[in-house]
Parts: structure tokens; C-alpha cells; sequence
């Protein structure tokens, strides 16, 4: 088998043009995979400080609500019974289950309840780790169940009285926020 002067050009012109064709293929393909991952990558960024900012905002609030609670007990003395005339809208908005002060084993003083069902103590477990987490100052537990079974977030603060004051807050915002994105 001899090979002719003409194959062997062939063969190699057509090697010579392919291989840079197929080099320069790979080399676009690679640019625009790195441009859209990129482009992804700003998307979510964009998303997520939105998220933060969204959130951020929604937790201040929501202590700033729960700072008024707290203040109208602490100059009020406010008990159970009471009336919170114009509270409960504002307590709603925010997303508060109820705001009620927590004694020893749990048991609560039920200030303001925006339509659950009446509940009188929280759950021992849920209890402790309200109880390990108050301070005097509001902080946020993370989501809980309540007592209800329900997925809950508590604002807790200890106030000076020795007795918690506990919101319990819903996770709506947080749902939609969550749906928003998807």
C-alpha cells in the first residue's frame, strides 16, 4: 500500500484546518458556560441581599412592636384581661400569635391573642429553650413548634420582674418571601 502525495495532502490540510475549528469551538463554548454562570451568580447575589434587607427590616420591626408590648407592661402593668383595644391589628400585621408573659414552668399570662385558640402554658421543651435564650434584652429563637403543633418563631426578653415576655410570631412572611422567589 503506497500512500500518494495527494492523501498525504489531504490528510493534512484537512487536520490542519479542523483541529484550530475544533480548538475555537471549545473555547467559545467554555466563554459563554463562564458568562452564565456568572450572570447566575449576580442574579443571586441580587436576590439574596434583597432577601437580607427584606428580612433585616421585617426583624426590626417586628422588635419594635414587641419593644412596645414589653413597654406597656412595664409602665402599665398590664395583666390578663386587660384590653389591648387598637393592638391587636397592629400585633397581626407583624405577624404575632400572641404576646403573653411566661412564669415559672411555662405557665402564661396571656396579654394579647389575635384569634388563636387559648393557650395557657407552652410546651416544656419549648419552654426551656425560651427560658435559656431570654435576656434582657429581645432576642429571636429560631422557628419551634408551638404548642399547637405549629412552626412559631418567639421574641423573648426577661424583664426586670424576673418573668418572660414571650411573642409568638408566625412564619407567613417568611413563606411568602419564599414563594416570591421561587
Amino acid at each position: 500500500m503506497s500512500l500518494k502525495l495527494r492523501n498525504i495532502l489531504v490528510v493534512s490540510f484537512t487536520l490542519v484546518a479542523i483541529i484550530p475549528v475544533v480548538f475555537l469551538a471549545l473555547w467559545v463554548q467554555r466563554t459563554a458556560l463562564e458568562t452564565e454562570i456568572a450572570a447566575v451568580e449576580e442574579k443571586h447575589l441580587i436576590i439574596a441581599r434583597n432577601l437580607t434587607t427584606a428580612l433585616d427590616r421585617y426583624a426590626r420591626d417586628t422588635r419594635a412592636v414587641f419593644d412596645l408590648f414589653t413597654g406597656m407592661v412595664a409602665a402599665n402593668g398590664l395583666s390578663k384581661g386587660v384590653p389591648w383595644a387598637g393592638h391587636s391589628g397592629l400585633s397581626r400585621q407583624w405577624g404575632f400569635r400572641y404576646f403573653a408573659l411566661a412564669g415559672k414552668g411555662g405557665r402564661l399570662t396571656m396579654l394579647l391573642n389575635n384569634g388563636a385558640r387559648a393557650i395557657d402554658t407552652m410546651a416544656p421543651g419549648v419552654f426551656e429553650k425560651v427560658r435559656a435564650q431570654a435576656a434582657g434584652a429581645p432576642s429571636f429563637t429560631g422557628v419551634m413548634h408551638d404548642t399547637l403543633g405549629r412552626p412559631t418563631i418567639f421574641l423573648v426578653q426577661r424583664l426586670a420582674s424576673g418573668r418572660i415576655a414571650v411573642g409568638a410570631i408566625n412564619t407567613d412572611y417568611m413563606q411568602q418571601l419564599q414563594k416570591a422567589i421561587s
